[in-house]
């Protein structure tokens, strides 16, 4: 028995020995804080604590997310016991199909780095003419920059795209869009959270470079931004984005250049570290992420036919 009344159980799944999760220590902590402050009793889990779902009313996922993984099967399985769980199966299997996330934009009209999918049969020369070098390589289901390259000419390409091809039979290939930054909009039940903006790490062209020595190098700087300090079709092409993968939580990358703005892609998971995207709200970001878990199980409650 809980020694305080709590209203409800949350579970929040963390790995303890992820090189890169979602959130650091500090960040858990204040979930933590703010979820016990609401009513919840917390409790951190980890994959060894799978048959123990249907204990909690909640599942609040804060390790990398993939579809090949137990990340997954917690979320099915949470969702199949009626908890509320974010990230939702759903926007678990959407956020990392990179063929559904290019397909959706287009339907939408969202403007996104022109991109091609690439088998062992595909023609290079005609994906280099219309790509033009440097092309980005993605595998279909990279997370935080790892699995992501960027290629300079053609024995590169095929260097690299041999390497991809033992892990998937279909790699992404994009033109390269330079930037200073990239926006970052973080979305839940289809509204504005915050917004960030990461910077490049320093000399790379992307905001990790995993391949520096020095830890101070591999994460470009970050800064707040304020919603309505945010361009209005940064924030308009975020939440139009988000919405095709659902109503979960969600972070949207985006570009901007030659005042044109590309959504690079939606994320499920998104990052929420202490003293990244937590700068202008502080702890009101844990609380408000945490109020939604608990408002919508208490919508789930009184959906529900009285049995009677």
């Amino acid at each position: 028995p809980h020694l305080k009344d709590y209203k409800y159980d949350l579970a929040i799944l963390i790995d303890p020995n992820e090189t890169n999760p979602p959130s650091n220590k500090i960040a858990l902590t204040k979930f933590k804080i703010a979820a016990e402050k609401m009513g919840f009793f917390t409790e951190f889990i980890t994959k060894e604590d799978y048959h123990r779902l249907s204990e909690f009313d909640a599942l609040f996922i804060r390790t990398t997310t993939n579809v090949n993984d137990y990340t997954y099967q917690f979320s099915r399985y949470a969702y199949a016991e009626g908890l509320i769980v974010i990230d939702d199966p759903w926007s678990i299997l959407k956020c990392s199909n990179k063929i559904f996330f290019t397909e959706s934009m287009k339907k939408l009209d969202i403007p996104t780095p022109k991109t091609f999918f690439v088998s062992k049969k595909s023609n290079l020369n005609e994906i280099i003419n219309e790509l033009k070098f440097p092309i980005i390589l993605k595998q279909p289901d990279s997370s935080f920059s790892l699995g992501v390259f960027k290629v300079n000419n053609y024995e590169e390409l095929k260097e690299k795209l041999d390497f991809l091809f033992t892990k998937s039979d279909l790699i992404v290939a994009q033109e390269f869009i330079q930037s200073e930054y990239d926006w970052r909009v973080g979305i839940l039940d289809n509204k504005v959270l915050f917004v960030s903006k990461y910077h490049m790490a320093k000399n790379h062209w992307q905001i990790y470079n995993w391949q520096t020595k020095l830890k101070k190098d591999q994460a470009g700087s970050d800064e707040s931004v304020k919603i309505e300090d945010t361009p209005p079709k940064v924030l308009e092409y975020a939440l139009k984005a988000a919405s095709a993968m659902g109503d979960g939580f969600y972070g949207v990358d985006l570009k901007v250049t030659n005042n044109q703005i590309y959504v690079i892609e939606v994320n499920d998971n998104p990052s929420i570290d202490y003293k990244v995207e937590d700068q202008l709200l502080g702890d009101e970001l844990y609380y408000k992420i945490i109020k939604t878990i608990y408002d919508r199980i208490e919508d789930a409650r009184n959906s529900k036919p009285n049995k009677g």
